[in-house]
């Protein structure tokens, strides 16, 4: 029993004596793959890391230019809040200008139809004082041409008595019928129908004339 106990562990002895150097070189194998793996893996790992480093240092490149970019965009938009702000201000005072100037030219609006009104009745109170004027010039030479027609005819009277004595006019060359005195009536009746003929009518306008009351009220407007 013994015996066949000792042949066992021998045997597994023996076993295992030749299955070591076997399984050292399987381990030595193993070991050598897997450096070999991880020196690849290393590779790798120290390309990725330089392309992320050039990556980097494109991509801090470009943030900086944005940066920089947006700094001048930040500069510019002051600069475009200053201008719009200045051209608020200049829009502000120009409507301002605007109404002011618009409200004048309503009031000069309003004048210059005041004046055009005065003007039209100026105008035409100035027609009336024109034809007042010249009707009483007509009607002044008419009566210095009466006057003179008037003054003829007691010149004509005066050379026909001129030369006889009262008593030869009221008697005249017939004395006995009268007829002197009769003469002496008509040539005197005919006198004054001469005189009635040539009277005048005192002058009246055809148009009506200006009052002095409109005339300073438009005055006193003017000023």
């Amino acid at each position: 029993m013994l015996k066949r106990h000792l042949m066992v562990f021998s045997g597994l002895l023996v076993v295992l004596g030749c299955s070591l150097p076997a399984q050292a070189e399987r381990r030595e194998d193993s070991a050598a793959d897997a450096m070999h793996k991880a020196q690849i893996m290393i590779r790798r790992l120290s390309m990725q890391k330089s392309e992320l480093q050039a990556e980097s240092s494109q991509l801090s490149a470009r943030v900086n230019e944005l940066e920089d970019k947006v700094a001048g965009l930040e500069s510019g938009l002051e600069k475009s809040r200053k201008k719009l702000g200045k051209a608020e201000k200049n829009n502000d005072r120009l409507v301002g200008r605007i109404r002011n100037d618009s409200d004048k030219y309503k009031q000069l609006l309003e004048k210059y139809r005041d004046v055009s009104q005065t003007l039209r009745s100026a105008m035409r109170d100035n027609n009336l004082l024109v034809n007042a004027v010249q009707e009483r010039s007509q009607w002044t030479e008419q009566c210095r041409t009466q006057n003179e027609k008037m003054f003829k005819a007691s010149l004509d009277l005066l050379d026909q008595y001129k030369n006889k004595t009262v008593a030869q006019v009221i008697k005249g060359k017939e004395p006995v019928l009268g007829l002197g005195r009769v003469e002496l009536e008509t040539a005197i009746q005919d006198y004054r129908f001469r005189l009635e003929d040539l009277t005048v009518t005192p002058y009246q306008p055809s148009t009506p004339m200006p009052s002095q009351a409109s005339i300073s009220q438009r005055t006193d407007s003017d000023r």
